[in-house]
């Protein structure tokens, strides 16, 4: 006798069936999509043109990379190059980065030059190096720094190592502050294969040289620091090493910290290293 399906297996199999036909057509409608997209990026109005930028950006479609290249270089609007900066990071592209740097250099409103700076770090390009370094001292707005800082961070390059200390070291914002910190935690791997004398070096004046710290003390001075973050980063940064001063500072932290979560992690870290 012939068994029926059972309606419960009956809507699977009709639902997994409707999802293969609509993945198969999917490709063909995205393309008309962002050719669509593209078209009002390049004739439409201004809100057409706001709109499709983010939403190829959101895409994060190649083809879409020339357009949004365009849109960048647009001197009349700043909100659209604003906008096209987001998109191509989003894109992430790096044919975009050569652009991008010249972008940074030469782009006169602040919010902007933020949104640049911010793209350079998702696209984590070494080539933007120098352009965001320049950016770290730029003093017309705040979020111009702290995107440099964060896209150093992302790229971490040995280059960086002694403007991210300066901007930790400086008279800054706390988030700026915070920010520089962590770009340095991150790049911890890239700092231990840098000569302390080379860090000196690259700081260019005597006072900013007499603020330099070794990388161990560095990280001794984070497990400190008020942010929970950046503790609990270095925490793992410094159980690296194997020396009891190091181990010594990972025990006062296990013990006295306030965050269950950073005890946890140095008590860890103390373990692993045989203390």
């Amino acid at each position: 006798m012939r068994r029926r399906t059972r309606p419960r297996y009956r809507s699977v199999i009709l639902l997994a069936l409707s999802l293969a036909a609509l993945m198969a057509f999917a490709p063909t409608v995205l393309a008309a999509n962002i050719d669509d997209l593209v078209l009002s990026l390049e004739q439409g109005d201004r809100t057409q043109k706001l709109k499709a930028i983010r939403q190829l950006g959101a895409l994060g479609d190649v083809k879409a990379l020339r357009p949004l290249l365009n849109a960048l270089q647009d001197r009349s609007d700043d909100l659209i190059r604003e906008e096209a900066a987001r998109a191509l990071g989003q894109i992430g592209d790096k044919r975009a980065v050569l652009l991008l740097v010249v972008r940074l250099k030469e782009e006169r409103v602040a919010i902007v030059r933020a949104r640049i700076a911010e793209a350079h770090g998702k696209l984590k390009d070494p080539r933007s190096v120098e352009a965001l370094i320049k950016a770290t001292e730029d003093t017309e707005l705040r979020w111009i720094r702290l995107y440099a800082a964060w896209s150093l961070g992302e790229i971490r390059d040995g280059r960086a190592i002694a403007p991210l200390l300066n901007m930790s070291l400086t008279g800054e914002h706390t988030f700026v502050h915070n920010e520089a910190k962590i770009a340095l935690l991150k790049s911890v791997d890239i700092w231990s294969k840098i000569e302390q004398g080379d860090i000196v070096l690259a700081y260019g004046s005597i006072e900013a040289r007499d603020r330099i710290k070794s990388l161990k003390q560095f990280l001794i001075d984070m497990l400190t620091d008020p942010n929970e973050r950046i503790r609990l980063m270095a925490v793992k940064a410094l159980g690296k090493y194997a020396d009891a001063e190091s181990a010594e500072y990972l025990r006062r932290t296990a013990e006295r910290d306030n965050s269950s979560k950073i005890r946890k992690a140095a008590q860890v870290a103390l373990v692993k290293r045989g203390f």
